[in-house]
């Protein structure tokens, strides 16, 4: 039998054909691993951005002794100048219905740091302070994945071990208060959102040895 030899047409057209599926085959591959990436990196951004949504806001909290609500510029006060807390505003939360639970030191801080009234967490004279069973904000901070801290007078006297802060420095000095809350921020590597608190004796002024009605 005598076999017949392709010819030289047939020959290029099969080339040319295999050629060209050959070509879309290569780029239907590199489009599907194009798709496959770029979808890979929308999941991954999406994930990155339920994160960010889903974590906590940082909390700070930065306590004045005797400073009113009508010093500020922020309430309408006119008296002197406060940019640092008026930023502070600017970046965060403001609220126009938050009032102490007493105009005593001892009991507006442990009202603020149990959330509960002085009749009801029994620091309710000056100097005095919570029940030990009382439950406290940073305690339960701490249960909400949050890192706490407090520096200078956040607590009254020096109880704000009793609270539960896992970081806790009682410096006075606010220069020294600042620098540790500075170095504090500088070397911190927790991940968990913070919520700071920091106090300071400012604009109280210091009582006099002997206080009478001539003196006041």
């Amino acid at each position: 039998m005598i076999r017949s030899i392709p010819s030289l047409h047939a020959v290029l057209h099969c080339f040319v054909v295999f050629s060209l599926c050959a070509a879309l085959a290569r780029q239907a591959s590199a489009e599907q691993a194009s798709a496959e990436q770029a979808s890979a990196e929308q999941a991954s951004a999406e994930q990155a951005s339920a994160e960010q949504t889903t974590r906590p806001p940082d909390i700070v909290v930065y306590l004045a002794d005797d400073l009113s609500a009508t010093d500020l510029r922020l309430y309408g006060g006119t008296n002197i100048e406060t940019p640092a807390i008026d930023q502070l505003a600017a970046d965060g939360m403001t609220f126009n219905r938050a009032f102490v639970a007493s105009p005593s030191c001892a009991p507006s801080r442990a009202a603020l740091l149990t959330g509960l009234m002085p009749a009801k967490n029994g620091a309710e004279e000056n100097h005095t302070f919570p029940h030990p069973e009382t439950l406290r904000l940073p305690k339960v901070l701490n249960q909400l994945g949050y890192q706490t801290a407090a520096f200078g007078k956040v607590a009254h006297s020096r109880s704000a071990r009793n609270y539960g802060f896992e970081t806790i420095e009682l410096k006075s000095n606010i220069p020294a208060v600042r620098e540790s809350v500075k170095k504090f921020l500088q070397n911190r590597k927790d991940d968990r959102p913070l919520a700071l608190f920091v106090g300071v004796s400012d604009p109280h002024v210091p009582w006099p040895s002997e206080s009478t009605p001539e003196s006041r």
